[in-house]
């Protein structure tokens, strides 16, 4: 998958960083489910994956109100934000013993700081588990 541009609300702009128009990695079975829904809508070449029925950018802030919040009160999981699940999943891929190079890459941990505290946890964590 290739970033051409962000979308935040009714704002499309150029990435951020040549880092941020980069492929991005995604796991087979995500790649396969991609490729499920791209054929579903004509398999277009260009354009924006996700959109609204009419065809608009989709307004993240919407989705999370009406779909993920209302999920995951049922789930009884408490919600803190989408970056807070940004570094709950880089937690668990961690945790995981995912590659630390893709790790950084995936979760644009670019921080130092950020990579150090999480570095720390997972020796932390794998020491305790010996």
């Amino acid at each position: 998958m290739n970033v051409k541009r962000s979308v935040w609300k009714t704002v499309v702009n150029q990435p951020k960083t040549r880092a941020s128009a980069k492929p991005v990695p995604v796991i087979r079975q995500l790649a396969e489910i991609l490729d499920t829904y791209r054929s579903s809508i004509g398999n277009p070449q260009s354009g924006v994956m996700f959109h609204t029925g009419a065809g608009d950018h989709l307004d993240i802030d919407k989705l999370v109100l009406r779909f993920v919040r209302p999920v995951a009160k049922s789930l009884d999981i408490d919600w803190y934000g989408l970056h807070g699940f940004r570094r709950g999943i880089a937690s668990n891929l961690y945790e995981l013993g995912a590659d630390e190079k893709w790790f950084n890459k995936f979760c644009l941990m670019q921080n130092r700081t950020s990579r150090r505290i999480v570095t720390s946890k997972r020796s932390t964590l794998r020491s305790s588990q010996r």
